[in-house]
C-alpha cells in the first residue's frame, strides 16, 4: 500500500493501564523477581519509571501503576519482597500501604 496509507496520521488511542501492564509489569517485572538471579539492572531501571508514575500530577498515570505494576506483585507466584531493594521511597511507601490494605504481611526487614 502507499506510505499515505500505511502511516496513521491520527494520534492512536492507547489505554495506559493495558500499556503498563501487558508491556511493563507482565513481561518484564513479573518474570524478572521470579528469576533465580533477576537483572538488578533492569529493575532499578523499571521501578525508577514507577516511582515517575506513581509521582505524577496525573491521577490516571498515577492509578494505571498503582493497579498494573504494584498490584502484580500481589500475585501468589511473585515474590515481592525482592522487588522493594530497587523501590525508590514514594513506590516504597505506596507499596507498603498496599500491602498494609490488603492484609498481606510486609517483608522482614522493609521500612516504610
Amino acid at each position: 500500500m502507499p506510505a499515505e496509507e500505511a502511516v496513521r496520521t491520527e494520534h492512536p488511542s492507547v489505554d495506559t493501564f493495558d500499556l503498563l501492564g501487558d508491556a511493563l509489569a507482565q513481561p518484564v517485572i513479573v518474570p524478572e523477581l521470579r528469576a533465580q538471579t533477576p537483572d538488578a539492572d533492569l529493575l532499578r531501571r523499571c521501578f525508577d519509571y514507577t516511582e515517575l508514575l506513581l509521582t505524577s500530577p496525573s491521577l490516571l498515570l498515577r492509578e494505571a501503576a498503582y493497579f498494573q505494576i504494584l498490584e502484580a506483585l500481589l500475585d501468589e507466584s511473585v515474590p515481592y519482597a525482592k522487588a522493594f531493594p530497587y523501590m525508590r521511597s514514594h513506590t516504597r511507601q505506596r507499596a507498603l500501604r498496599m500491602l498494609d490494605g490488603y492484609g498481606v504481611e510486609r517483608p522482614t526487614g522493609v521500612e516504610s
